[in-house]
C-alpha cells in the first residue's frame, strides 16, 4: 500500500498527522483521512478474520457492507468512513465480542423533523430533486451518511458526460459537480447521517454516526436515492486482501490517497473498468491488463480508446477464476483467468498472470434498494427511487431521474408546475439510458486544400450518446450538436485551429494537427516532460511512428494539450495518430502461462457469515428453484452486517449457470446501515421536540383555548358544543374527505334524519364561527 504524494489532476492536501495504536503498533494518519487510509499506508490491510479464521480486508469501501467494523476506543466503528481525528486505539473484534449498554440519557429530548419531502441520499440525483422542489417553494429534507454532499461523484476524476441545453456541468471532473450540485444554500441537508430503519406512520429512523444521536424524521413523501453497491462475483479466494471492487478502488485513490497496489489486474471491460484503469494509470499504478468474459468490450468506446491508447491490453473472452495469495495471505500474487463461454470458465484453457499485487473488480453495481422496499410497505405510492438505486446509470441519467421524481411529487400534492418541463426531463432521462449507437463510420475530415492551409481538429465521436460540452468550447460556434441520438458536425470554415476543444472533451476524443509544422495537439491527464521521446499510437495503442513532446500547453481545468512533433509521420500518415506512450514508459507485453489449475479453496458467497458455495448447494439438493428466505433460514446466508447487500445477488449468479432460481427477495431489516447500540433507543423521560420549517415556511405558533383536529361528523359536533359553552375552540381538518363534505360543507345529504338533523345544525354552527380553519395540506406546513 502506497500513499500518493502527488497527483495530475488533484490537490494532495498537507494535513496535520495525528497518531493511534493497532496491535502494539504507533500508526499515523492524517486529520480528515479515514482509519483504513492510515492502516493500509502502515502496510496493515487486515481489519478482521472471519469466522472460519480467513483474513479480511475492505469489501465496498463506502460504509454500507460492515466488512470493515473495528473497535475504536471501544466502540463498533466502520473504519471506511470514521476519520482519525481524536482515535487513540484502534483494535479487530473478538469472535465473541459482546458490546456495553450504552448509558442512555433519558433527559435528553429526542428531535423529530417534520417536513414535506424526506430524500435519502445526497447524490446527484437526491440533490437535483431538491433543487426543484426548492425551487417550488417545498420544505425538504436530505439525509446522507457521507460529511459531503456528492455521492458517488466525489471519487470521480474525470470529466463527465452530459447533455446540456445551457452549459452547466457538462466538461466539469466529478468531485467538482459535486461540490456545486446544492449551490451556496445547504440547509436541510443533513450529513453523517445514516437511516437505520424506517418506521411506521412514515418516520425515517436516523443516527447521526459523528455525534452518535438518534434523531426522527416524519415527512409526506420519500425519495430513496441511496446509489448502489459494487459487485464482486464468486470466485476462488474472492476474500483475500488484494481483491478489491472498485469502490474500494476509487475511495481510496481519489479521496484517500492510498494506492492499494502497483502492478493491476482489472475485471470488467466497461465504464467503470475503464475509468478506475485510467485512474490507476494517473495515480502512479501498472494495470497489466484488463479482463472481459464477454467476447466483446462494454462501456462507451471513446473511455475503451483512452485506456487502449496507453498500451493497456483488453483480453476479451476471459474469466477470473482465481486469486493466487502470497505466503501470509496478507495479499496476493497472481491471478489464475480462463477462456469464458457463457459467463462460466471453459475447463483446460487456465492460464496464470503473475507480478500484480492487487485485482480491481469492474463487474457492475447492485442498486441499493433496501430502504426502497422498506419504503414502499411505509409510505406506498408517496415513495420514489431515483438515481442508481432504481436503475444503473450515468451522472446524467441520476440528474435526470432526480428532477423527474420531483414534479412527480408536485403534480401529487396539487402543486402549480410546468408539466411540459417534466415531458421533457422524462425524455432525456430515457435518452441518456440509450447505448450509444454508430452514427458515422470514420471522422470528418476536412478536405485536403483546407487539411494544408492551416490547423484544424478531427473529432473521433462515431456514436450518439448524451454529451454535448464540445459545442460550448468552440468560441468560435464551429461545433453544433442537435440531439443525444447524433455526433458532433464541425464547420471547418469557421474553425481557425485554436484547439480550445481538444482539453473540454470529456472523452478526449478531439485531436488537433498541423501540417505545415508536423505538429499533433493531443490530450493529456498524466505527467510527462518536455523533450521526452515518445510512440505516437492509434486508438488501438499500435505504435504509428515516433515524436518529441515540444511544449504542453498547460489548462485550468488539468486537461492539458501536448504539441507533439511527429518525426516519420507527415500530411495524412498524421491523421491516424490519437495519442502517444512516452518510450520509457512503454508498457512491457504481458506474461501469461498455461496453468493446470485444480479447486483448492471454499468459495465464500456470503463473507459475514463465512457461508460457502458447497454448503448452500447442499441445502438446495436436486431442487431447481429455492425462495431468498429459506436460504436464509437454512443457511444464515444475508443475516450478517451488509444485510444481504452484496451476497445475494453474488448467489443469484453464481447458480444462474446451473440452472438453479432464486425466487424473491430479501426482506429488509433494521437496522439497514450502521448499527444502533443497545441502550440508544431507551424510552425518554420527557417529550419529544418537533421542529419545522427547515427550508420552508417557519410554523407559526397560536395559543387557543381548544384544539380540535378533524371535521368530520364527531369533530364537528364537538365544536359545536364547545362553541354554545363559549370555549372558542379551534378545529382543524387535513383535505376534504366525505365527512367534511357532509357536514361542514353544507350537503347534509343524510339518509337518516337524526344525523341530518345534527348535520344542519352543526353546519350553521360553524358558518357562524370565526375560529374556523380548513387545511388543506400537511399540518406541518401550517
Amino acid at each position: 500500500m502506497y500513499k500518493i504524494d502527488k497527483h495530475p489532476i488533484l490537490k494532495v492536501p498537507k494535513r496535520e498527522t495525528v497518531t493511534f495504536m493497532f496491535n502494539g503498533n504507533e500508526i499515523k494518519g492524517e486529520k480528515g483521512f479515514t482509519i483504513a487510509a492510515a492502516l493500509h499506508q502502515a502496510g496493515f490491510p487486515i481489519h478482521s478474520h472471519s469466522i472460519k479464521n480467513r483474513k479480511r480486508s475492505l469489501e465496498c469501501g463506502i460504509g454500507k457492507c460492515g466488512a470493515c467494523e473495528m473497535l475504536v476506543d471501544g466502540q463498533i466503528k466502520r473504519i471506511c468512513i470514521t476519520p482519525v481525528d481524536g482515535v487513540k486505539e484502534v483494535r479487530e473484534i473478538p469472535h465473541e465480542y459482546t458490546p456495553d449498554v450504552k448509558p442512555a440519557n433519558k433527559q435528553e429530548s429526542t428531535k423529530v423533523y417534520k417536513t414535506t419531502v424526506a430524500i435519502i441520499g445526497a447524490g446527484p440525483a437526491g440533490l437535483a430533486a431538491r433543487e426543484i422542489l426548492i425551487d417550488h417553494g417545498v420544505e425538504n429534507i436530505v439525509i446522507d451518511n457521507n460529511s459531503t454532499i456528492g455521492g458517488q461523484f466525489n471519487m470521480q476524476t474525470h470529466q463527465f458526460f452530459f447533455f446540456e441545453h445551457e452549459k452547466k456541468f457538462g466538461g466539469m471532473r466529478g468531485f467538482e459537480i459535486a461540490s456545486t450540485l446544492a449551490g451556496t444554500n445547504h440547509e436541510g441537508i443533513f450529513l453523517d447521517s445514516t437511516v437505520w430503519d424506517i418506521l411506521e406512520n412514515k418516520r425515517i429512523a436516523v443516527k447521526n454516526i459523528k455525534t452518535e444521536e438518534i434523531y426522527y424524521v416524519e415527512s409526506n413523501y420519500l425519495v430513496i436515492a441511496t446509489g448502489a453497491v459494487p459487485f464482486m462475483p464468486t470466485f476462488e479466494n474472492d476474500d483475500l486482501p488484494g481483491v478489491y471492487t472498485a469502490a474500494v478502488v476509487q475511495k481510496m485513490m481519489n479521496q484517500e490517497f492510498t494506492l492499494l497496489g502497483k502492478n493491476i489486474l482489472t475485471v470488467g471491460a466497461g465504464n467503470i473498468g475503464y475509468l478506475t484503469s485510467y485512474q490507476l494509470m494517473q495515480a502512479g499504478a501498472r494495470v497489466k491488463a484488463i479482463i472481459e468474459a464477454m467476447p466483446r468490450e462494454g462501456g462507451f468506446p471513446v473511455q475503451a480508446n483512452r485506456i487502449k491508447r496507453l498500451g493497456i491490453p483488453i483480453m476479451l473472452g476471459k474469466i477470473l477464476v482465481k486469486a493466487i495469495p502470497n505466503e501470509n495471505h496478507t495479499g496476493i500474487i497472481g491471478a489464475v483467468i480462463a477462456d469464458a463461454k457463457d459467463f462460466k470458465p471453459i475447463p483446460g484453457t487456465e492460464q496464470v498472470i503473475e507480478g500484480i499485487d492487487a485485482i480491481n473488480i469492474c463487474t457492475g453495481l447492485v442498486p441499493d434498494d433496501q430502504l426502497l422496499i422498506k419504503g414502499n410497505e411505509v409510505f406506498g405510492r408517496n415513495c420514489y427511487g431515483a438515481g442508481d438505486a432504481i436503475r444503473i446509470g450515468e451522472g446524467t441519467s441520476a440528474v435526470f431521474r432526480g428532477k423527474q421524481v420531483a414534479y412527480e411529487i408536485l403534480q401529487d400534492a396539487g402543486i402549480r408546475c410546468s408539466y411540459d418541463t417534466y415531458l421533457n426531463i422524462s425524455k432525456e432521462y430515457i435518452d441518456s439510458q440509450q447505448h450509444p449507437v454508430r452514427i458515422i463510420e470514420e471522422p470528418f475530415r476536412p478536405s485536403e486544400e483546407r487539411r494544408n492551409r492551416k490547423p484544424f481538429v478531427q473529432i473521433d465521436c462515431l456514436y450518439g450518446f448524451a454529451c454535448n460540452p464540445c459545442t460550448f468550447a468552440c468560441p468560435h460556434g464551429a461545433i453544433t450538436k442537435n440531439s443525444t441520438s447524433s455526433v458532433p458536425h464541425i464547420d471547418i470554415e469557421k474553425c481557425v485551429g485554436c484547439m480550445d476543444c481538444v482539453y473540454q472533451c470529456p472523452g478526449l476524443a478531439i485531436f488537433g494537427y498541423n501540417y505545415a509544422k508536423d505538429w499533433l495537439f493531443l490530450p493529456i491527464e498524466y505527467e510527462a516532460q518536455v523533450g521526452a521521446e515518445v510512440y505516437l499510437v492509434d486508438n488501438n495503442g499500435n505504435i504509428l511512428g515516433d515524436g518529441v513532446i515540444e511544449k504542453i500547453l498547460r489548462k485550468p481545468n488539468k486537461t492539458n494539450v501536448a504539441r507533439v512533433k511527429s518525426l516519420n509521420l507527415h500530411g495524412d500518415d498524421m491523421l491516424s495518430a490519437r495519442g502517444f506512450i512516452v518510450k520509457s514508459n512503454y508498457p512491457e507485453p504481458i506474461q501469461i502461462k498455461p496453468y493446470e489449475y485444480k479447486p483448492r479453496e471454499k468459495i465464500y458467497v456470503c463473507h459475514c457469515d463465512d457461508v460457502s458455495l458447497d454448503e448452500i448447494l447442499k441445502t438446495i439438493g436436486n431442487r431447481k428453484f429455492i425462495s431468498v428466505d429459506e436460504i436464509k433460514h437454512t443457511t444464515r446466508l444475508g443475516m450478517g452486517a451488509c444485510r444481504g447487500k452484496r451476497c445475494i445477488k453474488r448467489l443469484k449468479t453464481t447458480l444462474a449457470p446451473m440452472g438453479i432460481q432464486i425466487v424473491g427477495d430479501a426482506t429488509p431489516r433494521g437496522p439497514l446501515s450502521n448499527q444502533v447500540a443497545m441502550g440508544e433507543l431507551y424510552p425518554k423521560d420527557i417529550p419529544e421536540t418537533y421542529i419545522t420549517g427547515i427550508n420552508g415556511k417557519k410554523a407559526r405558533v397560536e395559543k387557543v383555548s381548544a384544539l380540535i383536529a378533524g371535521g368530520g361528523i364527531g369533530g364537528s359536533a364537538l365544536f359545536r358544543y364547545m362553541s354554545e359553552a363559549r370555549l372558542q375552540p379551534v378545529m382543524l381538518n387535513y383535505g376534504r374527505g366525505a365527512s367534511w363534505r357532509n357536514i361542514a360543507g353544507s350537503r347534509t345529504a343524510f339518509s337518516l334524519p337524526e344525523i341530518a338533523d345534527i348535520a344542519r345544525q352543526n353546519h350553521k354552527i360553524l358558518r357562524n364561527s370565526i375560529r374556523f380553519r380548513i387545511s388543506a395540506t400537511a399540518p406541518s406546513t401550517m
